[in-house]
């Protein structure tokens, strides 16, 4: 069901789900994207964003979540 939720997601802010499935012993697996990167507060303070540009890169943030949510996605 998490696999077939994930595959609706089309979303510049959410990583893609490339391939799903089981192991040969039975453990669930996911191939996804990867997004390489540092942490949003790294980001911001090595490029010294202002208030108003960190609150816009939140929005973005929040938008990427409320679409999870819209596709009855909840994040752990």
């Amino acid at each position: 069901i998490e696999r077939q939720a994930l595959a609706l997601m089309d979303h510049p802010g959410i990583a893609r789900v490339h391939d799903a499935g089981t192991t040969p012993q039975g453990r669930p697996y996911f191939v996804m994207e990867l997004v390489d990167g540092e942490p949003l507060t790294q980001f911001c303070d090595r490029h010294r964003l202002s208030i108003r540009a960190r609150l816009d890169l939140f929005e973005q943030v929040c938008e990427a979540v409320q679409h999870a949510h819209g596709k009855g996605l909840i994040h752990r």
